[in-house]
C-alpha cells in the first residue's frame, strides 16, 4: 500500500500558495494569493521541482486561484480573480518565463482550463459583464489568440 508522505518543503516568500502546475520539464508554476487578511503584492513563481530554486518571479499578475499549463502553445494560464485592479486571466510564456498579458475576466472567475488541440482557454464567468444577457446564471468565456 502506497502511503503518501512529504519529502521536502519549499518556502514561497510573500505568497500563500493556492495552486501549482507542472510546465515543461521539471518546472512548476506556483500560483499565489492573499490569505487571512494579509495582502501580498502580485507575484507568481516558476520553480525547479527538485530543488525548489526560484527560476522566475512574475509580478504582473496576482491573487491567483488556479493555474494551468498548456503544452499546445507552451503557456501558463492563471485565473486571478483577486488581482488588485480586478479579475484577470494572466498569460505567461513557459519558455522565456515572460509575462505576456492580463485579460479582463469577471467577478469570481477563479478557474481556468485549456484545450491543447486548439489552444482555446475556458474561464467560468458570472452573469452580467461579458455574459451580457446570454444567461442569468453566467456563462463560460472562451478565449483564443488573434
Amino acid at each position: 500500500m502506497l502511503v503518501p508522505f512529504s519529502t521536502a518543503t519549499f518556502v514561497m516568500h510573500n505568497c500563500m500558495p493556492t495552486s501549482i502546475v507542472q510546465g515543461p520539464g521539471n518546472e512548476f508554476l506556483v500560483g499565489c494569493a492573499d490569505h487571512d487578511g494579509e495582502a501580498f503584492p502580485p507575484n507568481e513563481y516558476i520553480i525547479n521541482g527538485t530543488t525548489g530554486a526560484i527560476l522566475a518571479t512574475i509580478d504582473k499578475v496576482g491573487g491567483v486561484d488556479e493555474t494551468w499549463y498548456n503544452p499546445g502553445d507552451n503557456r501558463y494560464y492563471l485565473a486571478a480573480r483577486d488581482m488588485p485592479n480586478g479579475p484577470v486571466l494572466g498569460v505567461i510564456d513557459a519558455k522565456t518565463h515572460d509575462w505576456l498579458q492580463n485579460v479582463t475576466t469577471g467577478s469570481n472567475s477563479h478557474s481556468v482550463a485549456v484545450d491543447s488541440s486548439n489552444n482555446h482557454v475556458f474561464v467560468p464567468l458570472q452573469a452580467g459583464g461579458q455574459c451580457t444577457t446570454q444567461s442569468s446564471n453566467g456563462c463560460i468565456g472562451v478565449y483564443a489568440q488573434q
